[in-house]
């Protein structure tokens, strides 16, 4: 039998372990939490500053390795000091908070010059939706110097 750490679902018979995520270092072969209780969980962890920025690390390296770019410069710890000092990451993070998690003004790190790697002296702390839109325009520019 397995039951969830957090809401104490039990799982009684090999069909209902199909409710806990797998983890194939475990017993059983499953999280001690159900899927529902991890996806909560991970869903808070994404709210929060320090989950934020792991995320924002994590997409700035694939997306380095996705345009054959140079890894960022700084490892994670040291975007999350930067990030920790900066007025601007708290400002859009709390605007983000009070708006009840709206995505355009979700916490985003853009380069400023695209066509350089992640480093500290090319990064910019914006909202998504800025990001979004700078990102549209530079696309354009692309666009019509290629066209």
């Amino acid at each position: 039998m397995k039951i969830c750490k957090v809401c104490g679902l039990k799982a009684t018979c090999a069909e209902e372990l199909s409710l806990f995520k797998k983890n194939k270092g475990s017993l059983l072969g499953v999280e001690d939490k159900c899927k529902t209780c991890h996806n909560l969980s991970k869903l808070e962890w994404n709210r929060t500053k320090a989950g934020k920025i792991c995320k924002i690390y994590s997409k700035q390296v694939q997306s380095s390795k996705k345009r054959n770019m140079p890894l960022p410069t700084y490892s994670k710890d040291e975007l999350h000091d930067w990030l920790m000092a900066s007025q601007e990451f708290h400002h859009i993070f709390n605007l983000w908070s009070i708006s009840g998690s709206d995505t355009r003004l979700a916490r985003s790190v853009d380069r400023t010059n695209p066509y350089k790697s992640y480093t500290f002296d090319n990064i910019e702390v914006m909202t998504w939706n800025e990001n979004d839109i700078k990102g549209r325009a530079e696309r354009k520019v692309l666009k019509s110097l290629k066209g």
